[in-house]
């Protein structure tokens, strides 16, 4: 995956490759796994920042700003987006922070069937200029952005009760990637 990303910091090139397991003796020799740390940067097939998103989802629910004067406000900051990617740009920071969906549990138990588990990324980041943190929950083997949350400090108990009905999902999780903060390795 090769794809120019849009941040409130400016443009990126975030490239990523997949891998196939290599080993002839491991049970999932074959198995073709996605680069997650492309994730970090930006949902699945989407050019803008996880910065952009959670500005964008800032200002429209704390700010109270309409979707157009979102978009002046990019706009100015040198990121070329119209009013119709805001909305849906923010569509997408709802389900994020809406939580599973029913085709997002039909994904994670096919990639779980698959792939004999899931595996868990967790990434925080915080809109320029604002103490709130927006955190996001990945699948890494289906590339998928399961759920979000907007914390207004880094706090392990919050994220523990947000984790927490993934960790109980039925299906055995093979790893859980973080940046290493804290608050994030406590919670997991």
């Amino acid at each position: 995956m090769r794809k120019t990303i849009q941040t409130l910091e400016g443009a990126v090139f975030v490239a990523g490759k997949g891998k196939k397991c290599a080993n002839s003796e491991c049970e999932y020799f074959g198995q073709h796994y996605l680069a997650g740390g492309v994730l970090k940067y930006s949902l699945p097939k989407s050019t803008y920042g996880l910065d952009v998103l959670a500005f964008i989802g800032w200002q429209h629910e704390q700010e109270h700003q309409q979707l157009v004067e979102i978009q002046r406000s990019l706009n100015q900051r040198g990121i070329e987006i119209n009013e119709s990617n805001v909305g849906k740009l923010y569509r997408q920071f709802l389900a994020l922070l809406g939580g599973t969906m029913a085709h997002t549990q039909k994904k994670l138990a096919a990639t779980a069937h698959e792939h004999g588990g899931l595996i868990w990324a967790i990434d925080a980041l915080q809109p320029e200029g604002h103490g709130t943190l927006l955190y996001v929950v990945y699948e890494v083997l289906s590339g998928i952005a399961v759920s979000g949350i907007q914390l207004p400090q880094a706090q392990a108990q919050g994220l523990i009760e947000w984790l927490q009905p993934y960790q109980e999902l039925p299906y055995k999780v093979l790893a859980t990637l973080s940046d290493g903060e804290k608050s994030i390795i406590a919670a997991s």
